[in-house]
């Protein structure tokens, strides 16, 4: 009785669904489909939608930048409805109600109203039994049947797998042109799950739901949502199709306009341009960030050679002015797509930091590189960089020309000569310089280089920093060895965070009064802490990065770092490590009763015992400490809190050949006593000593 009962208001719903006016406008549109919803709770982590052309949100994030998670749009004269993870034709969406109801509605709606559609469903087992318990007339197939054009034309909706198109039996063009001729199609995927399962392949032009959707305008986009729900916004208030993205950026103040919407259409755009460049004019967003080269500057043609063994970004020492085109043409035969071209080094994103903007919340666009030619603006101008994927089969030097673009402030270590730099490089009119070396490369104002006579010891000097922490970690061969850090006006956290690149704010520093750009260029300057704390963080790995130290272990590597390369002692380094600092932070924890709370929570009293243990054992028995987890396989490394405390304990107290629980106990450092019964055949440490106290 709940069953027919369920049916019949089911069934009600879709008469009122379409008893209205059917011309495709995205409002109406959507009323027809979120009858009756309202919210729907997430179904493992979303995935985004990219919505062009005709298509429109059906439900949207409901947190941040409000990212569809459901799509609807028009293909010739069939509809479609894409939805952005593959849970909602599974047993765990279908649990939820509301989910069922947008299941019905969609049905009802690329079925253009027929009271009784004919569905076609291969595979999706579970979906196919909830689909027959509503008493819809199915033909089911699986996954083996090949689609035809004569199996197509007998049924009006078409619900299926698209990663599981065979294009080798021509099946996405048939299933195009059934949909093209009026056919109804429901299909969801996951852009971020199939791009990590697929990591050399490329998400846009490989994945073959977004082949099949490409005339819909309906794209599975590569970012994931964490929003606990999905929301039927039905006003479309702050959710903008690309084209209402454009014009409402193009016509509002950053400053005046509301943070909210405008962020939501800046968003939009930036995240749709890439994706139609090659339809796209060229324009211009009114900014002062990162600017611009002097109106008569000249464009210049250059040739360049990329290394594709090295990943990540290559710098061009080209700079692209707002709104230009720059013109790629690459001589080698690559795959189509595996490669891109970005346009900005000032990759943070700022849409949800508190209180104001002090320049646009993004500006950096990265394009696929295509075959032959390819053409790109960014409305904001900028570095130019061409990205090799991580994990690249091809062992290539790329060559590439490049034009339309002006002559930036570069020096790249082993190939630009100092005299070269001195006489014209340095004085290149881009407003942006970089300087790169073989393991660091870093990109900062021009202004702080066109003094700079010697930027080759400047690179040198930040290898060496790098090479001490690739030293300390003992990373393999395959690690990538080029870190990079970007300067900018406004960054998403602190005054730097860690990251590629690792980034840091202009004109302040952890310093007061220190310039970090001059800081950054002035080698012998002692003032290199907030650089080398980020890239220790860049360094840090989770088997021995247990809570309460995050903001610690990273420190290491800024203690051997700044030794080693500028001989400092660590009193010098940073005014929290002079004895003084010490002895008063070890009275305060003691008086504290050692509470191992008070210790996750202040990282320079945590800081402390790390520091007693490397003084006491020297940093080689470090090295031997992090060497021990390098060789552990996947399955001895330790994965929760307790496990990692224990097996940092054991593994220092195994390689400095003495039994550390005395010392540990000390600290009051929380270590089970299986660990300490592990390690009882050593010697015992001489506690005292170790403290130094």
């Amino acid at each position: 009785m709940k069953k027919l009962i369920m049916l019949w208001l089911l069934y009600t719903n879709s008469q009122q669904l379409f008893a209205q006016n059917t011309s495709l406008n995205p409002i109406t549109e959507r009323n027809y489909l979120l009858q009756n919803i309202q919210e729907i709770p997430a179904i493992g982590v979303w995935g985004e939608l990219v919505l062009l052309d005709n298509s429109f949100p059906i439900l949207v994030n409901s947190e941040g930048a409000r990212e569809a998670v459901v799509g609807g749009s028009t293909m010739g004269k069939g509809k479609i409805v894409a939805f952005g993870h593959e849970g909602f034709f599974e047993k765990e969406g279908l649990k939820n109600n509301q989910t069922k109801q947008l299941i019905y509605n969609s049905i009802f709606w690329v079925a253009n109203k027929k009271e009784k559609p004919v569905i076609l469903i291969r595979g999706l087992e579970v979906f196919s039994e909830y689909l027959t318990s509503l008493g819809f007339s199915l033909k089911k197939i699986n996954n083996e049947t090949v689609l035809s054009a004569e199996l197509l034309n007998a049924v009006d909706v078409i619900i299926l797998d698209p990663d599981k198109l065979k294009t080798e039996s021509n099946e996405i063009e048939i299933l195009k042109k059934a949909l093209k001729s009026g056919k109804g199609g429901l299909f969801a995927g996951l852009g971020w799950g199939w791009q990590k399962l697929n990591p050399n392949l490329n998400l846009k032009s490989d994945f073959k739901g977004n082949i099949l959707l490409a005339d819909a305008g309906i794209e599975w986009g590569q970012e994931a949502s964490f929003a606990k729900k999905v929301v039927a916004d039905v006003e479309l208030e702050g959710v903008f199709l690309y084209a209402e993205a454009k014009k409402y950026v193009l016509s509002n103040s950053l400053v005046q306009a509301d943070k909210k919407k405008f962020g939501n259409a800046l968003r939009k755009l930036m995240q749709t341009l890439p994706l139609i460049i090659q339809k796209e004019k060229p324009f211009v967003i009114p900014s002062d960030f990162p600017g611009n080269a002097p109106a008569n500057t000249p464009v210049v043609v250059k040739n360049i050679t990329i290394n594709t063994q090295v990943p990540y970004w290559h710098c061009t020492g080209l700079y692209a002015q707002a709104g230009s085109i720059i013109t790629l043409t690459t001589q080698n035969n690559i795959k189509s797509e595996k490669y891109k071209v970005r346009i900005g080094s000032h990759t943070d994103k700022l849409y949800e930091v508190k209180g104001n903007w002090k320049r646009m919340p993004e500006v950096s666009l990265a394009f696929l590189l295509q075959k032959g030619t390819t053409q790109v603006f960014n409305p904001f101008g900028g570095m130019i960089y061409i990205e090799v994927p991580e994990k690249n089969q091809e062992n290539i030097n790329l060559n590439i020309s490049i034009s339309g673009a002006v002559e930036a402030p570069f020096f790249k270590l082993g190939q630009t000569s100092v005299e070269d730099w001195k006489n014209k490089i340095r004085n290149s009119p881009a407003p942006w310089a970089e300087i790169e070396g073989e393991n660091f490369a870093f990109t900062l104002e021009s202004k702080y280089i066109r003094n700079l006579n010697n930027p080759q010891e400047v690179a040198q000097f930040w290898d060496k920093v790098q090479a001490n922490n690739r030293e300390l970690v003992s990373w393999k061969a395959d690690k990538p060895q080029k870190m990079r850090l970007v300067f900018d006006r406004q960054i998403s956290l602190g005054y730097m965070h860690s990251g590629y690149p690792i980034m840091a704010l202009v004109g302040e520093g952890y310093a007061p009064g220190i310039d970090e750009q001059a800081s950054i260029v002035d080698i012998k300057n002692p003032e290199k802490w907030g650089f080398v704390h980020e890239l220790g963080h860049n360094h840090q790995e989770p088997a021995w990065t247990f809570e309460g130290t995050v903001e610690v272990t990273c420190n290491l590597f800024s203690m051997f770092a700044l030794e080693k390369v500028m001989n400092l002692k660590q009193e010098n380094m940073k005014p929290d490590l002079t004895p003084a600092q010490i002895k008063k932070r070890w009275e305060e924890y003691t008086k504290s009763g050692k509470s191992f709370e008070k210790w996750k929570k202040e990282p320079f009293i945590a800081l402390i015992m790390y520091q007693q243990l490397i003084n006491y054992y020297g940093w080689e028995n470090l090295k031997k400490v992090f060497k021990v987890y390098r060789n552990m396989s996947e399955k001895e490394l330790p994965k929760d809190n307790n496990s990692k405390m224990d097996t940092w304990f054991k593994t220092y107290s195994n390689v400095v050949g003495e039994d550390l629980s005395d010392f540990f106990d000390t600290w009051n450092f929380p270590v089970s006593m299986e660990a300490k019964n592990s390690i009882k055949s050593l010697p015992k440490a001489d506690t005292k000593k170790i403290m130094g106290f």
